[in-house]
């Protein structure tokens, strides 16, 4: 702690065991670690070292009901989140679309508590973001719209459905 004053040191409190002298004496540099930062944050495990990225990408193929992400140091517990980019836009039934990150195991994949629509709302190269709930993964925001909006040989704005 090279620059610090005495004050700034005697601030600091929750060094955990002798990391408390050694940082006093200016021995070490706090870390997450040695001040006892969790090591869980939104579902991922954090060591405060390096950054934690809530993201992962999906090659499944696009029939495929059970669609697979591997995110290292995610863990399944309610609140947990990961955003997902998919490669292929999905063509499988949407009663049985289920999520499984990082081998936690398939849970269903919701939104507004109830199925997708329709087998093409999670579309290639778009990034959707997924919240466990402690049951099903739950799809916030709102799916691709399957409308367009043109203009009429009049110019008149309307709705292509």
């Amino acid at each position: 702690m090279i620059g610090k004053t005495n004050a700034q040191i005697n601030a600091v409190k929750g060094v955990k065991g002798n990391n408390e002298n050694n940082f006093r004496k200016g021995e070490i540099n706090l870390t997450p670690a040695n001040i006892g930062v969790p090591t869980r944050y939104g579902g991922m495990g954090y060591s405060g070292d390096n950054d934690a990225t809530f993201y992962g990408t999906c090659s499944v193929n696009a029939n495929v009901a059970e669609k697979t992400v591997t995110k290292a140091g995610f863990n399944l517990v309610a609140g947990a989140w990961i955003a997902v980019k998919f490669a292929n836009t999905n063509t499988a039934a949407t009663s049985g679309l289920k999520l499984n990150v990082n081998s936690t195991g398939a849970k269903p994949i919701k939104y507004k508590n109830a199925d997708l629509l329709e087998a093409g709302q999670l579309e290639a190269n778009r990034i959707y973001l997924f919240v466990y709930d402690g049951t099903n993964y739950q799809m916030i925001g709102d799916p691709v719209p399957r409308w367009t909006l043109a203009f009429d040989d009049d110019g008149h704005l309307f709705i292509d459905a």
